[in-house]
């Protein structure tokens, strides 16, 4: 089987949640500095900032958590991603490595993330359909802001990035990824 070159570059959830840690820290201690100006009625020192009134502050500090949201699910692709190709390459014997592997001599790398792996995941494995179910849910929000949020997301409920950071880690542990 000819194998698809992987990358050196492939981050997981828990060092993207660090990173996240970091970022937020700092965030909130400049959108304190900032908020405190605004309603002190000083001038704000960052020139980002003029005109904008309190909700625009408030969607500018949450790009920050989008980006971690994306990069949380975008990982979790890839570690499914990275199983099925382990799975294919190097079955394991048990249901889901055969099924992975003869997806993989008929699609190769062209399988659907949704309709091929994670359903196969569902009906083989019911023991990993909830973390499943949880996950596609979220790839809705993934492909919104994938895709440049141009339209209104029908999510089924409001996503945090902790709670992005859970379903992930769920449904890694419930695949053994």
């Amino acid at each position: 089987m000819k194998r698809v070159p992987l990358s050196d570059k492939v981050k997981t959830i828990q060092a993207i949640w660090d990173w996240y840690q970091v970022h937020l820290r700092l965030s909130l201690e400049e959108k304190g500095k900032l908020l405190d100006e605004v309603r002190s009625n000083r001038p704000v020192s960052n020139p980002i900032f003029f005109a904008m009134d309190l909700e625009e502050i408030d969607e500018f500090f949450k790009e920050l958590d989008y980006l971690a949201m994306l990069d949380l699910i975008a990982a979790t692709e890839a570690a499914i991603r990275l199983d099925y190709q382990t799975r294919a390459y190097h079955g394991k014997g048990d249901e889901i490595s055969r099924h992975f592997r003869k997806l993989y001599k008929k699609a190769r790398d062209r399988v659907s993330l949704e309709w091929d792996v994670l359903e196969a995941w569902k009906r083989l494995a019911p023991r990993t359909r909830a973390a499943v179910g949880d996950f596609c849910g979220a790839l809705n929000l993934r492909h919104w802001l994938a895709h440049g949020r141009y339209w209104n997301p029908k999510l089924g409920r409001d996503y945090s990035p902790a709670d992005v950071y859970d379903i992930s880690y769920n449904l890694l542990e419930s695949i053994g990824a």
